[in-house]
């Protein structure tokens, strides 16, 4: 069974995840690392929205990366 080339839908959900999943994890290491971050909750929910989009771009990126690899070797 191939892993790739992955359809749209499986490369959007797959790095919607993984991004979410950074974008938490960030945001929650900001927090329990500036009080700042821990008082405000528009600055954590701020921290984690632009987390996710940077984590979602630099994982679509890789995965369109392994498709366009995958496709010239297949």
């Amino acid at each position: 069974m191939k892993l790739f080339p992955l359809g749209p839908s499986t490369t959007g959900a797959i790095a919607g995840g993984l991004g979410t999943i950074g974008g938490l994890t960030t945001a929650n290491w900001l927090k329990a690392s500036y009080q700042d971050v821990n008082d405000s909750a528009f600055l954590f929910a701020l921290i984690m929205f632009l987390a996710s989009f940077f984590f979602i771009t630099l994982i679509t990126a890789a995965l369109k990366h392994l498709n366009e690899r995958a496709g010239k070797q297949g």
